[in-house]
């Protein structure tokens, strides 16, 4: 289960042995198809993650808003 990232996932790679998944997600941006006065979805996310397979739990995470912005 990925439910930790909100955002929009933009890459999955699993390790050699299986075990862990590493995952990248980034903001989902506004869309431009919104009726008149909705405010704007924006899910802040920009996160890389690694995951434990068989136990479905995040391990490990990078907040990446930092870098990104530069």
């Amino acid at each position: 289960d990925l439910a930790g990232h909100p955002g929009d996932l933009t890459a999955l790679a699993f390790s050699a042995d299986g075990r862990r998944v590493l995952t990248a997600a980034r903001t989902r941006r506004p869309s431009v198809f919104r009726g008149l006065g909705d405010p704007p979805p924006v899910v802040p996310d920009d996160t890389v993650r690694v995951w434990d397979v068989a136990g479905g739990r995040e391990l490990r995470r990078w907040d990446l808003t930092a870098a990104a912005a530069a």
